[in-house]
């Protein structure tokens, strides 16, 4: 069983597959949840983590059913009687090509043979060995968390709606101070203060 991380036109491929572990946990509240609340608003779903460990080998046995992961077009491709070359990463080149898919920090895709396709993984963690252990194979240990994507939609506010509380407080305010005195008869002056009209008639000041 062999994998495929794939990143814009790069790709890679860990001929042997040793070990797939996926782990999904929820971050659950410590507090005491008051009766009578949902449940769920205290229940956080975290990044689903699939663990890999595998081998870039050297000298690679292939099998035609595991040829998918490297070719698109293979089923076309036998049909049309079409020689179908195998294709594999040197574990010189897989190095490089996982040092350049963590370092990016932008996500991958997973394909494990016949398996659906796992998209937007992170890679967490990264582990490379070469030694006198490994021959001129590489040994890859593969953390990867599969981020959530949500789609936001923005939209805009015609001009000629505003709200009401802004145009209330925008309005122009009505002048409450002093008006001009307007004689009236048999001697009465009249001020407007205000809203209230006092009136008083001449020669008491």
């Amino acid at each position: 069983m062999g994998a495929t991380l794939l990143l814009d036109k790069k790709s890679i491929y860990i001929d042997f597959l040793d070990s797939k572990h996926k782990k999904y946990r929820n971050k659950v509240t410590k507090f005491p949840v008051e009766d009578g609340s949902p449940i769920t608003d205290d229940i956080i779903n975290e990044n689903p983590v699939i663990n890999i460990k595998g081998i870039v080998s050297a000298s690679p046995i292939t099998f035609l059913s595991s040829l998918a992961p490297y070719s698109i077009d293979i089923t076309s491709s036998l049909k049309k009687g079409e020689v179908v070359t195998h294709k594999y990463t040197s574990p010189q080149d897989a190095e490089k090509i996982l040092v350049d898919f963590w370092e990016s920090r932008k996500t991958v895709t997973l394909a494990i043979n016949n398996e659906q396709k796992v998209h937007n993984a992170a890679i967490a963690d990264l582990d490379i060995k070469s030694d006198s252990e490994t021959g001129d194979s590489l040994f890859v240990e593969l953390k990867l968390e599969i981020i959530k994507k949500v789609v936001s939609k923005t939209t805009t506010v015609p001009d000629n709606i505003a709200d009401q509380k802004t145009k209330d407080d925008n309005s122009k305010k009505a002048d409450l101070g002093h008006v001009a005195a307007k004689p009236v008869e048999k001697g009465t002056f009249e001020y407007q203060l205000g809203t209230k009209a006092i009136s008083f008639t001449k020669g008491l000041f």
